[in-house]
């Protein structure tokens, strides 16, 4: 029995036979099961095969950033598996489609729906059924006092105001400030349909009272949903599953190997839970199924594997059980079994464990017998018995459906079989659900006969060693913002599809997600604040097990290495392009190779080693992006040191050895899922996959073939015109500004929003600006900072000459006065004949040591104003 937060000893895999095992790469893994790195082995004697099984989602509502964080990182993981080591990955996802919270909104949803249709005019009815809403809502709110009428409403929420100014409020108080608002929607419609009379809109009013008066109708007419109602149940899951995977392509995630559903898993399910009975881990109660943790340590088992510290967490076991379940009483009475919260301190309310309405008298909770109650608090439900309302399945104890945490151990075992290379999902799900994954797999797959033949405590626990189902957890850190953590229960999340689209065109500004840059609604404001790319470049430079902070700062670090990575591959495909034309033409292209070449190769290599060290390293993705932007600026500072100029014109630097490394650094990002470019071509590919807009812009191949010819002739022509008029300088210096105003106009502004860059280079020795194809936005963006940068410059250089002017002022007016004036004002009385005080205001003698200090001061300023004098001829 686990008492503190030890966890158990893990077993390493065992290796492959001898010539296997060098072919596997140095990998380590940060390992759940172990808190620590260790040493990557695969179940498959060949070393080739690796079985994967990640948690897929609830699909109830929106996918959000949090979702976006755990599977796009996921993705990354799988993609370097795959692409980077060769492993052949077998990746499973499940899909929960068979979930209390799926059962409770879509008979929400279901109830509202009809609800409108029969109401489509707020009437009485609909007036009166609200009404009842708020009063049965506010039931359910912790400290809301009964009988609180509507217009009672603001006395009441006032004694909560400061939820609404704090900065840090817990969970709970989070739920309870939602409430509240929610409560105070309904307030708000009813009071305006009083004043309203007839002339209320309907569509206003329901999205008002939405989240109030659906949850009250999904309970109040949960009864008259029967078995023939299903689809209500199957279509609610299906829209929002098509919307998830939408979400996830769109994020450029690969698809899983294997799609598991658990509608489509019932029969398995079933045999799942029936074997875990039969091997003496399980028992019914009045139609339900509970693992008996209890029994399963008492023959070796250990419970809550990765985080034994919460073994006795009820409060968090109770959240696992799901927001339909009705708590049966425990025949262990002892205070130290009951369940009690797991923070006691914070005020209980109906959305911190939602519990369903009370179930008709003939479900309603059996009396604490020994016959109907369970074993221990902390057996946890595997198969539920189903109520009115809800969705069920035949079985040998009755009408009901898996429960939550057994469909993943039933599916995952159904596809992958008895063990399991690697196990993941976010971190909030390493308990309960994960812990209770691995002591229900360990308990199908219990070899009894083993159990049987020894006696000894140690050789049980040791038996029960021989069974890993589970060989390497891996969990994907938290995603928050302004430090609270993104939830769907909190109401504290951005969906993806947000996320990703561009701010409407009127708005002045959109808040960020880092909640404090915002973006202006000039030219840009129409490119979407975030990008697919750009969430991955987030999630990989936060790294995969620890939580990210989305901060302005990280945003910031975020834009500038994916600007350094796109100027680095327009300025390969710009040379090329300039190469490539040279050589159509005839003309011989030099190819060297020197010590710079050779530097160029040896950064390369070592970019390479470093990048294997870095990914051996338990995925190490903040170092991998660091390892390309280091590379990048290195071959940067390359071709800038080579490049030609007036007194080098002969200067070289090798394209090829460039476009080289472009092409690795290619190969790497496509392995990471940020470019879609094969690894013999450079860049980030074609970009609308991965919702970057360049289809938008024009950024595709084609299109960029055919403008070149006329932005070349365009290019052409300004270069020129620019020559003449610098030439023209001395003679024409109004007409010479007009035209050299004009080229810039064309380069910054008409080309600028055409997605061409021109880089203008030395005229004097031949060399035409360099042309770039970027997007519009990128290009609008860097403008834009470019003219801010130079307007601010302008406005402190504007400030400094107003000081100067002032000081010099100052320093003028200080300098006219006669010395023998500068002191004859109302803090002396009496002065001699140079000036200088005798005598303070009242009469009293100025003292011989200030007469001194006034001395000093009468003499420079003599000096001052005898230079002034000279200055002005006086």
């Amino acid at each position: 029995m686990s008492t503190s937060n030890n966890q158990p000893t893990w077993r390493p895999p065992s290796l492959p036979p001898n010539g296997t095992t060098s072919a596997l790469p140095p990998l380590t893994i940060y390992n759940s099961l172990t808190r620590s790195k260790t040493p990557f082995i695969p179940l498959d004697p060949q070393g080739k095969k690796v079985t994967w099984y990640c948690c897929g989602p609830t699909v109830y509502d929106s996918a959000h950033l949090g979702h976006a964080r755990n599977y796009v990182t996921t993705d990354v993981l799988r993609r370097i598996m795959r692409d980077y080591f060769g492993f052949d990955v077998h990746f499973v996802m499940n899909v929960t489609d068979i979930d209390d919270k799926i059962i409770k909104r879509a008979r929400e949803q279901w109830s509202f729906d009809n609800f409108k249709k029969e109401h489509p005019q707020i009437d009485k009815d609909a007036l009166s059924t609200t009404l009842k809403a708020y009063a049965w809502f506010g039931s359910k709110t912790h400290t809301f006092p009964p009988s609180l009428t509507p217009s009672s409403f603001e006395s009441w929420a006032q004694t909560h105001s400061g939820l609404f100014t704090s900065t840090s409020l817990s969970d709970d108080d989070v739920k309870l400030k939602n409430r509240i608002l929610s409560l105070r929607a309904v307030v708000s419609a009813l009071s305006s349909s009083s004043s309203a009379g007839d002339e209320v809109d309907p569509e206003g009013f329901y999205k008002a009272v939405q989240p109030v008066l659906s949850e009250y109708l999904g309970d109040s007419l949960k009864s008259t949903i029967t078995p023939s109602h299903h689809a209500i149940f199957t279509s609610f899951a299906s829209t929002w599953e098509h919307s998830f995977f939408h979400s996830m392509s769109t994020l450029n995630c690969l698809p899983p190997t294997t799609l598991t559903r658990v509608s489509e898993f019932i029969p398995e399910n079933i045999k799942f839970v029936e074997k875990i009975v039969e091997n003496g881990f399980g028992y019914e109660v009045d139609g339900s199924v509970y693992f008996d943790i209890g029994a399963f340590e008492r023959r070796g088992g250990f419970y809550a594997r990765l985080e034994p510290g919460n073994r006795d967490n009820l409060g968090k076991l109770a959240e696992g059980e799901g927001e339909l379940t009705v708590p049966l009483p425990s025949t262990t009475t002892s205070s130290s079994s009951a369940p009690t919260p797991s923070n006691p301190s914070s005020p209980p309310t109906s959305s911190s464990t939602p519990a369903a309405p009370s179930a008709a008298p003939s479900q309603a909770a059996p009396p604490p017998t020994s016959q109907f109650a369970k074993h221990n608090p902390r057996d946890f439900v595997l198969w539920k018995k189903s109520r009115p309302g809800e969705p069920s399945y035949p079985s040998p104890w009755g009408p009901g459906r898996p429960g939550w945490h057994i469909e993943c151990s039933a599916m995952c075992s159904e596809v992958l079989g008895s063990r399991v290379d690697i196990h993941s999902g976010g971190v909030d799900l390493a308990f309960p659900h994960h812990d209770n994954e691995l002591a229900q797999s360990e308990a199908y797959w219990f070899d009894k006969g083993r159990d049987a033949d020894r006696r000894e405590a140690a050789d049980r626990r040791e038996g029960e060693k021989d069974h890993q189902w589970v060989n390497y957890f891996i969990h994907m850190g938290h995603l928050s913002i302004s430090g609270s953590k993104m939830s769907k229960s909190l109401k504290n999340f951005i969906t993806i599809d947000d996320a990703l689209a561009p701010p409407p065109p009127s708005a002045s500004s959109s808040t960020t997600l880092s909640n404090s840059v915002t973006t202006s609604s000039s030219a840009t404001a129409s490119a979407p604040e975030w990008t697919p790319r750009k969430l991955r470049i987030v999630f990989m430079s936060g790294g995969w097990k620890n939580g990210i902070e989305v901060t302005p700062a990280m945003r910031k670090g975020v834009e500038s290495w994916e600007s350094s990575v796109s100027n680095f591959f327009s300025t390969i495909k710009a040379l090329s392009l300039e190469q490539d034309e040279l050589e159509s033409s005839g003309k011989r292209v030099e190819h060297l190779f020197r010590e710079g070449e050779k530097g160029v190769f040896e950064e390369l290599g070592k970019a390479q080693a470093n990048m294997h060290a870095a990914l051996c390293d338990s995925f190490n993705t903040p170092l991998a992006l660091e390892i390309i932007s280091d590379l990048i600026v290195k071959t940067n500072i390359y071709m800038k040191e080579n490049q030609k100029t007036p007194t080098n014109p002969s200067a070289y630097f090798s394209l090829a050895a460039v476009k080289e490394v472009g092409r690795w650094i290619t190969k790497m990002l496509s392995i990471f899922g940020l470019s879609n470019n094969s690894s013999d071509q450079i860049g980030w590919g074609d970009e609308r996959p991965l919702g970057n807009g360049a289809g938008q812009e024009g950024g595709g191949e084609g299109k960029e073939e055919i403008a070149m010819p006329y932005i070349r002739i365009l290019s052409k022509f300004r270069t020129e015109i620019k020559a003449l008029a610098i030439s023209s300088k001395s003679t024409s210096p109004e007409l010479s500004s007009q035209l050299l105003a004009l080229s810039d106009s064309v380069r910054d502004d008409d080309l600028v929003n055409l997605g061409v860059s021109l880089e203008d280079r030395n005229i004097s020795i031949g060399e035409m600006p360099l042309i770039k194809f970027v997007p519009a936005s990128e290009l609008l963006a860097a403008r834009d900072e470019k003219r801010r940068i130079q307007a601010e410059k302008e406005r402190a250089k504007e400030k400094a000459k107003e000081e100067r002017e002032r000081a010099e002022k100052e320093k003028e007016e200080k300098a006219r006065v006669r010395p023998e004036e500068m002191f004859r004002n109302e803090m002396y009385s009496e002065w001699d004949e140079e000036g200088i005080p005798v005598k303070d205001a009242k009469g009293g003698e100025v003292s011989k040591g200030l007469r001194g200090k006034l001395k000093k001061l009468w003499e420079k300023q003599r000096k001052v104003y005898e230079a002034w004098q000279r200055e002005n001829g006086q």
